[in-house]
């Protein structure tokens, strides 16, 4: 899995950025999950990985950070948050889990404006625009 966190119509404004690389102005991502989905661990693994090796800020949900300790996954709390917190004080909230996580999560965004990425882990989802497959 690998990410691109620079947006390729800025990089044609910006001589010199590249893609795959990240510049001082990314966003704050807030990660937030469906603890009762089997996938949540290996994904959440592997977007916590490539954020790391792309240098961008993330907090994610301190339940999560326990979820994953439990497994034998160790995040440290240098990223870990309150539920709040992710979805309040980030750029984008990605979210990992189904339609119900989803519209649990816009009822905690509420008017604050902040756009929210869904990747879907249920069977269907209607709401989500990434699935795992």
């Amino acid at each position: 899995m690998k990410l691109n966190f620079v947006d390729e119509k800025a990089k044609d404004d910006k001589p010199g950025v590249e893609s795959g690389t990240c510049e001082a102005e990314l966003m704050k991502f807030g990660i937030v999950g469906n603890l009762s989905k089997i996938e949540l661990p290996n994904v959440v693994r592997l977007l916590v990985d490539s954020l790391h090796q792309n240098g961008v800020e993330f907090i994610i949900d301190r339940e999560i950070v326990g979820l994953l300790a439990g497994k034998g996954i160790l995040l440290g709390n240098d990223h870990a948050g309150g539920y709040d917190t992710c979805v309040r004080d980030v750029d984008i909230l990605m979210l990992l889990g189904g339609d119900g996580t989803m519209l649990s999560a816009a009822r905690a965004v509420g008017a604050g404006g902040i756009p929210i990425l869904g990747v879907n882990l249920g069977k269907l989802g209607f709401l989500a625009e990434i699935c795992t497959v």
